[in-house]
């Protein structure tokens, strides 16, 4: 065990500031565009509900009949749940938007301050070495 990891040692020791230098890159992206990555998240997770609705409503349109002449009505179910669902979303984002705005300049704000004191990093990188 102790060979392979004296085999190995060098992606360890790769990997390991890789993840130091990734995460400085993380930060500074976040710092950036940390509102448009916030509203580009609520607005993908609310379309994806709605697409996952209209993929209900589409399986049930070509759903074959059954031996009663009908279509099964599962998918039109989970569809109508899921709109359901979604008209919910998009209710609390625009019911909340306030709290949401200022949820995501805290957000920003943190991002801030982590690339200002990048010190940070190295209480992680010590407790690990601890």
């Amino acid at each position: 065990m102790i060979q392979n990891m004296q085999k190995a040692s060098k992606s360890i020791y790769i990997g390991m500031f890789m993840s130091i230098i990734w995460c400085l890159v993380f930060i500074y992206v976040i710092s950036a565009f940390a509102e448009q990555i916030a509203w580009g998240i609520i607005v993908a997770t609310n379309a994806g509900v709605f697409i996952a609705s209209a993929l209900c409503f589409n399986e049930w349109n070509h759903a074959p009949l059954n031996s009663h002449n009908e279509k099964p009505k599962e998918f039109l179910y989970y569809g109508s749940i899921i709109a359901i669902i979604a008209m919910i979303m998009l209710c609390c984002i625009l019911c909340s938007y306030k709290s949401l705005k200022v949820a995501i300049d805290v957000i920003d704000a943190s991002a801030d301050f982590t690339t200002k004191t990048k010190r940070i990093i190295g209480v992680s990188v010590g407790y690990f070495i601890f």
